[in-house]
């Protein structure tokens, strides 16, 4: 609530007291990171995720996380490495695990510039679920950003807000859309 309210400091204060009271709770540890990087601390909060690292299968969670916070920063080829490393180790019998790890990779990439690598990666998660409402408002919104295949990313866009209707990121996206195609 403090971090939505924009008292960051407060918020930074917060899940530090919790995280003394709670010093196992990962969670708690994660949205430390993530306040930190909210007030420009990124290697501060970078810093507390790295030693979580253990070089194992369990390291999936942490890269995402990584990512995120690597990507918010404007560090779009960090983020991509530690992306590409989630989706390394996403379980084989978890597909959803690939699904997030891809949508953060393309997230990445689209980030550090890398458009057509971004467009191969969301298309790879469309190939194994056609009807993927992220993946479809993602690549949609991609698009439309570019300027490029605009009736594509309109149809795109549609499909995921007929999805989910109420997706307020769906919705913007497909507005978008159309006010690039002048509607």
């Amino acid at each position: 609530l403090l971090r939505s309210q924009g008292k960051r400091e407060e918020a930074l204060a917060a899940v530090r007291a919790a995280r003394q009271r709670f010093p196992e709770e990962t969670g708690l540890l994660r949205l430390e990171a993530i306040t930190l990087a909210d007030l420009g601390r990124v290697e501060e909060a970078v810093g507390l995720i790295r030693p979580r690292l253990t070089g194992g299968t369990g390291d999936y969670e942490e890269y995402l996380v990584l990512a995120n916070l690597l990507m918010n920063a404007g560090r779009g080829g960090e983020a991509v490495e530690a992306a590409n490393k989630a989706v390394g180790l996403a379980a084989a019998d978890e597909p959803q695990q690939a699904t997030n790890a891809l949508l953060m990779l393309s997230s990445a990439q689209e980030r550090a510039g890398d458009t057509k690598g971004s467009e191969e990666t969301l298309r790879k998660i469309l190939a194994k679920d056609p009807n993927n409402s992220t993946a479809l408002n993602n690549l949609g919104y991609f698009l439309a950003e570019r300027n490029e295949r605009l009736n594509e990313a309109l149809e795109m866009t549609q499909r995921a807000v007929r999805a989910e209707p109420t997706n307020p990121s769906f919705l913007d996206s497909l507005g978008w859309v159309y006010f690039k195609l002048g509607k």
